[in-house]
């Protein structure tokens, strides 16, 4: 059945109470079975170690110090709140923060109380809601490393074909709570008391400067259940591609590719798509939406991905230097940028880790100057044109490739010349970055130490025999090798003995 046949009447007749619904299905459990697994003691217990985990470091006045001070008594108390249907999200503040581009931007900021029954819902509904396994940035769905592996190892075995690569513009802004409250009501007939939990989780009252406003659109960002209901919500889209022979399709979040043999055939795909996303309310992005062939290759979660193979694209890498020229320009510290460093190339290297291997060593404009990084997930070398360096823990600066050179903690020498770094953890792996005074460095690269030390000298004797200890490995083999030799004598004597009568 073609792609077209299956959704005639549904995308043609454009009605939005049954596109938002297809492809999910109902949860058949006793009523209220959901609930109380979320008020379940061990997973209450669960959700309130993720939470003092995510508040190691907050605020001395954070209600979350109170909260892991009672703990028992909180426990009780929303518990019973949650089984009597009697619970209530608090007001949601505001605060503003610097973001990536350190433009000014407002997060929303709940109580402990409340992160901690979201916390147990999302445990719970995890499990339960039919999400297509196409969606991979939900968790137990194999997550961007399988997301675009797949789809890089899809363009090596067919290079000739089609590919739409899009996402949604503001997705979590613009997601509708009617219709995810009906998708949550179809799939969860018999949770009344969940779904208007969620139903409050997003219908939120915030707060900023003592002025309160209604939210009615859009998830928050930094809710533990926002990624769950943000994959749910395009199950529609995931229904109508995953199954469908002749088609590849994948997932994550908002971000989508479909790869398709002929250029008519992804037509139609596309229009279903934009179709589908009408009927949802969303629309795609003009700048992040590509159509073409697949030999061209395309950008997709941050990696360039071609027939011929996986890298980082120009993209993240542009992001990832913008970052850290915005974390000098603070003075951020330099522990700061090196486990940001550290971070970034742990991303990198999920999926292209030869590509993220090459980028060890590589200069970058840092502060008005010219600075050279060298950093793997072991090492971290930052110097600046001025002499000014900064290692991550356990870096020393040796004098030569060698596994016997001196090696010391790094100095700010502005003597020109080579300089050698490595890590006490990663004895086999360096860095060689050649330094010139006064311009900085010119170029780096990571190799291997070569031994160079003289090989041990040999025995001036020879040495004795090994001992052969009765039942011992080395004696069961010998007593087998001499019963062996003694057969094969014997067989041997004999048969010269037959060939001489013949």
């Amino acid at each position: 059945m073609s792609l077209t046949t299956i959704v005639k009447g549904l995308i043609g007749q454009k009605t939005v109470h049954t596109t938002h619904l297809q492809g999910l299905t109902p949860v058949n459990q006793p009523k209220n079975h959901l609930l109380h697994e979320v008020c379940d003691e061990a997973n209450l217990q669960t959700a309130y170690q993720w939470l003092c985990e995510q508040t190691t470091d907050s605020h001395p006045n954070n209600d979350v110090w109170d909260y892991r001070l009672n703990w028992p008594t909180r426990k009780a108390f929303v518990r019973e709140r949650l089984l009597s249907g009697q619970f209530e999200f608090e007001t949601v503040r505001l605060v503003e923060v610097e973001n990536e581009q350190g433009q000014l931007e407002r997060r929303e900021v709940r109580c402990a109380e409340d992160r901690l029954v979201i916390r147990a819902l999302t445990q719970v509904l995890q499990t339960v809601l039919p999400i297509s396994k196409a969606c991979t940035h939900v968790k137990g769905h194999g997550g961007l490393k399988q997301a675009v592996r797949e789809t890089q190892a899809y363009f090596a075995e067919h290079p000739a074909h089609f590919v739409m690569k899009s996402d949604v513009k503001g997705y979590y802004a613009h997601i509708s709570h009617l219709i995810i409250n009906e998708q949550l009501r179809y799939c969860l007939p018999h949770e009344p008391e969940l779904v208007r939990l969620i139903w409050l989780f997003m219908r939120r009252t915030t707060e900023f400067g003592g002025n309160y406003s209604d939210v009615e659109r859009g998830l928050p960002l930094g809710g533990s259940i926002s990624p769950l209901l943000g994959g749910l919500y395009l199950t529609p889209m995931d229904a109508l591609f995953e199954h469908n022979k002749g088609i590849f399709y994948r997932r994550y979040m908002d971000d989508w590719i479909i790869i398709q043999e002929k250029r008519h055939s992804l037509r139609k795909s596309v229009k279903i798509v934009y179709d589908i996303l009408d009927a949802l309310g969303m629309q795609t992005h003009p700048d992040k939406t590509f159509i073409g062939k697949a030999s061209k290759g395309v950008s997709f979660l941050g990696f360039s991905i071609r027939p011929t193979g996986l890298t980082v694209s120009d993209a993240a890498l542009s992001r990832r230097d913008n970052k850290i020229a915005l974390l000098s320009e603070r003075g951020a510290s330099n522990r700061r940028i090196g486990l940001y460093l550290a971070r970034w190339l742990g991303w990198a290297c999920i999926v292209a880790p030869l590509a993220a291997h090459a980028l060890m060593c590589e200069h970058l404009v840092v502060g008005g100057g010219l600075t050279l990084i060298c950093y793997d997930q072991k090492i971290y070398v930052r110097r600046t044109s001025d002499g000014n360096i900064s290692v991550s823990k356990g870096s020393l600066q040796c004098t030569s490739p060698d596994y016997n050179a001196t090696c010391k903690k790094p100095t700010t020498d502005n003597t020109s010349g080579t300089h050698y770094y490595k890590n006490t953890t990663e004895p086999s792996s360096y860095f060689k970055c050649d330094w010139v005074a006064g311009k900085g460095y010119t170029k780096g690269t990571a190799a291997t130490y070569t031994p160079t030390s003289p090989p041990a000298p040999a025995p001036t004797h020879s040495a004795p025999p090994p001992i052969l200890v009765p039942f011992s490995p080395n004696g069961v083999m010998g007593t087998l090798l001499l019963l062996l030799g003694i057969v094969a004598a014997g067989l041997r004597k004999r048969w010269k003995s037959n060939s001489f009568r013949g």
